[in-house]
Formats: C-alpha cells, structure tokens, sequence
C-alpha cells in the first residue's frame, strides 16, 4: 500500500487535488481509449455528453474508493471538492481526446490525461491555498 501512495506523490506532486485530477486524468483517458475500441466512428455531440457522464460516474466512485477505504479520509469532508475536481477533470480530459482522436497524438491519450489532470488538480489545490490564506 505504501507504494500506491508513494508512487502516486511522485506523479502528482503535493496536495490531494492534484493527486485526484492526476487520477481522474488518467482514468478519464483510460475509459476514452477503451470505448474507442469498441466505437470507431466519431462521436456525435450528445453520444459525448453521455460518455462524459458515465466517465464522471465510474470516475467519481473510484476516487471515493480511493479516498475512503485507502487513503482514510472523512468523506464528508472531500465529498464536494471530489466532485468539483471530478466533473472538471474528465470533462477536459475527454473534450480534448475527443478533438485529437482522428490524429497521430490519439495514442498519447493517457499521457494528455495525466498532464490535463495534473494541471487542473494543482489549479484547484492553489485556489484552496488561496482561499485558507484569505480566511485564516
């Protein structure tokens, strides 16, 4: 388990957002490679609205899988800020895999989801830096 977490602080860096949207980046990527396998053709806009929400679904209850269970957080208290970085992660992460699909760079899906990931989650870790500073 200490491996997990260790390997998952080199990829993300510090913060638990940043370590969730690195998640969620790459999980989102994955899910877009596998349904492109099956679904060849190109999406239309309300078949990617669907995909998105099921990839907001699957991803949003793998992190409070992660979040509960392994890390041992209070849920209650990252309920909300999961979802924020969930939705807004995934919705990024498979706009941008959808507009490259028909491109060479399609292959690099799960790098593009770690650096879409990475770069939301440390945005939304600095936002909560902000806001404490100002509060506190």
């Amino acid at each position: 388990m200490n491996l997990f977490f260790s390997f998952g602080k080199l990829l993300a860096g510090k913060g638990i957002c940043t370590f969730f949207g690195v998640l969620n980046g790459i999980l989102a990527a994955i899910l877009f490679s596998l349904i492109r396998l099956v679904y060849t053709g190109s999406f239309s806009s309300t078949d990617l609205t669907w995909i998105i929400v099921g990839a907001i679904v699957i991803c949003y209850l793998i992190s409070l899988c992660v979040a509960g269970p392994m890390m041992k957080l209070e849920l209650s208290s990252v309920f909300l800020p999961l979802l924020i970085n969930v939705v807004i992660t995934v919705t990024v992460t498979m706009i941008a895999l959808n507009s490259i699909s028909s491109s060479p760079y399609s292959r690099f899906g799960v790098i593009i989801g770690f650096l879409i990931g990475r770069i939301i989650g440390r945005a939304l870790c600095k936002m909560c830096d902000i806001k404490e500073n100002k509060n506190g």
